[in-house]
């Protein structure tokens, strides 16, 4: 059931009143999210499908949806089910509460008390205990989920034209349940994780995908053109904190006009 907190953001005066107060109180974010609106927008046309893996909360799908996608919001934390519905209200966002992995299952899935780390790998990763980011956070609780592939949610839904991948170091098993090819995507890497990255990169070169990058949240590519395999995994394997802890590489089909 819908909590009474999501039931008024659920309703179709709240996204206006909420806009109200960013414009006067949140200006700086408001201008943020219209730079990376901006930024992503580039990457389907209006009414293209996108699969939000990893929604979180839903400030990406919402930001998708606001550049006119319809957007499969995809997330297995079953404590923002309501938050997805209620956002779906007044957005073109379908929430699916599940994982995504290599291939359909259970999973259990560890939960952080800073929503977007939570992850199904174990919270006793090297990369987990050396990051900074991960030494104020407790792990609240486990939850056992279901796990489907990304061709199953094609096959759902239809393809998309655009996939963001954020899943906490679980990236690679997502690409591996995938046998379409996307005309772009993108997945988030880290530096604490590069060789993880790395796989990414080998998997969806094979595809004769190219590849350019972004650091951190900034809406803007850090290369100055499209890279290669070989020139991407250079790149990745020289990136280190000092640059970032995160970032995310987007990758672009053969088939896409550039």
């Amino acid at each position: 059931m819908i909590s009474l907190n999501n039931r008024i953001r659920g309703s179709r005066l709240f996204p206006a009143a909420r806009d109200a107060y960013r414009k006067v109180f949140r200006r700086a974010h408001v201008r943020y999210m219209r730079d990376m609106a901006d930024f992503y927008g580039q990457f389907w046309s209006h009414r293209g499908t996108v699969f939000d893996v990893g929604a979180n909360q839903g400030e990406y799908s919402e930001m998708f949806a606001s550049r006119g996608a319809r957007v499969i919001a995809i997330e297995p934390n079953p404590g923002y089910a309501d938050r997805l519905a209620a956002i779906s209200v007044n957005h073109n966002i379908l929430p699916v509460m599940h994982a995504i992995g290599a291939e359909p299952g259970k999973a259990v899935l560890n939960i952080c008390s800073t929503p977007g780390y939570s992850t199904l790998l174990s919270t006793d990763s090297d990369w987990i205990a050396g990051s900074p980011d991960y030494a104020e956070v407790a792990w609240t609780g486990v939850a056992e989920v279901e796990i489907n592939t990304i061709d199953q949610v094609a096959r759902k839904f239809g393809l998309p034209d655009f996939i963001k991948i954020d899943i906490e170091g679980f990236e690679l098993s997502a690409l591996q349940g995938m046998t379409f090819d996307p005309r772009y995507l993108s997945f988030e890497f880290g530096a604490r994780r590069r060789d993880l990255g790395i796989e990414c990169l080998r998997n969806m070169g094979a595809r004769g995908y190219t590849f350019r990058p972004i650091t951190g949240r900034d809406a803007k590519f850090v290369t100055d053109k499209w890279m290669d395999e070989s020139d991407a995994i250079a790149w990745l394997s020289g990136f280190t904190t000092e640059q970032a802890e995160y970032g995310d590489m987007f990758c672009r089909s053969p088939a896409t006009t550039p």
